[in-house]
């Protein structure tokens, strides 16, 4: 292999290292050396690479795990070159949607709720912003959250629990979100919102949350 691995391929085969040893309860350890990669391996992965730098939505790591969650009658391990078919986007696409039909008080919402918050902490820290000058921030023609959202990057639970952000969220064209989050996501808006206020743990998780996320922020104006 005469090309260098960037760090970013390097991340998609430790993720996926990590994933197909987890789902087989197997240990691992992730590989820092590069240096005797194996070409077809590193063809599989350049490819990936390539797919996911141009498909920002996708969460990497729930892109390897998509498969043991949803073809649960393969009881072995999904190959790298698995990765590139079709039949692993279809899975994933298929995961993204039984996320969104969890309850949203069981461990694997409210842990997803968390690292939203903790987003949305590191992200104002890294650019310097004060909780309320993230709310207004504007990132293209959407707010900063929205595009957050549309990347995974938090949950759409959270702006739920801020009235700035739910109103913010409202005042966009309907036509405007069905694009951006598509219309399978759009649709059942209202279903999240009624989830969120009906929950007892991811409501409090959130509203409480952001408390913590204002301190956090706000002391460093």
């Amino acid at each position: 292999m005469n090309d260098i691995i960037t760090p970013f391929e390097q991340k998609i085969y430790n993720t996926y290292l990590k994933i197909s040893r987890q789902a087989t309860h197997k240990p691992y350890t992730i590989r820092k050396k590069f240096d005797n990669f194996p070409d077809e391996k590193y063809i599989i992965i350049k490819k990936l690479s390539a797919v996911l730098q141009n498909n920002k939505n996708i969460i990497i790591e729930d892109f390897f795990k998509a498969p043991y969650e949803v073809y649960t009658e393969d009881t072995g391990v999904f190959d790298l070159q698995f990765y590139i078919s079709q039949r692993a986007f279809k899975a994933y696409s298929m995961y993204v949607k039984k996320l969104n039909e969890l309850d949203v008080d069981c461990v694997e919402i409210l842990e997803r709720v968390k690292s939203s918050l903790q987003f949305i902490t590191n992200y104002c820290r890294d650019n310097k912003l004060t909780y309320q000058q993230y709310v207004d921030e504007v990132t293209g023609q959407l707010p900063s959250f929205v595009a957050h959202i549309k990347e995974h990057k938090i949950v759409m639970y959270i702006i739920f629990g801020d009235e700035q952000l739910e109103k913010k969220m409202k005042s966009i064209e309907s036509q405007l979100l069905t694009f951006i989050f598509g219309e399978e996501i759009y649709k059942h808006i209202d279903l999240y919102r009624a989830k969120f206020y009906k929950s007892t743990k991811c409501k409090l998780l959130i509203r409480e949350g952001f408390k913590k996320v204002k301190k956090l922020v706000d002391f460093l104006e």
